[in-house]
């Protein structure tokens, strides 16, 4: 690391970079941009991006989304507060209390390890924490070889 070094190195390539000649562009670059510019501005007004439509079509098509979203939302409001969504919500329960069931079982477990983990010496935890980090590391050592073993060429 020496600057000296470094700031001739630099002024070497810097006068090597400015010694090379201008790039030139494609000949046929010039006219295939042209045409592809003016072959977007043929595009129908309807293939073109939102903002390239007409001042009346765009706030007819945002009055239109408007309307859709406000009716979707009232009909679920609406929906929510009928006779039938007791019963179908009722359904959907009885549908998914094996899941409900399973999911609180497993919040019990969870519940009563982390409380087992409270309650244990640090020094368990870090001897544990340790175990796991060298029989991890052994299996990613050992997956290693094993495939670079089999993918090897013989």
């Amino acid at each position: 690391m020496n600057p000296e070094y470094e700031k001739k190195l630099e002024a070497e390539i810097d006068a090597a970079f400015k010694g090379l000649p201008e790039l030139q562009a494609p000949s046929t670059l010039a006219r295939r941009v042209l045409a592809k510019t003016t072959q977007r501005v043929s595009v129908p007004w309807y293939r073109q991006s939102w903002e390239m439509w007409p001042a009346g079509l765009r706030f007819a098509a945002l009055a239109l989304m408007l309307g859709s979203f406000c009716a979707l939302c009232v009909a679920t409001w609406q929906l929510t507060r009928a006779a039938g969504w007791t019963v179908a919500a009722q359904e959907v329960g009885q549908t998914f209390s094996g899941v409900i069931s399973i999911l609180n079982a497993a919040n019990a477990l969870v519940s009563g390890m982390a409380l087992a983990i409270k309650h244990l010496h640090p020094a368990i935890l870090g001897g544990c924490l340790a175990l796991f980090i060298l029989v991890w590391s052994t299996c990613v050592g050992l997956g290693t070889a094993f495939v670079k073993l089999a993918l090897a060429r013989r």
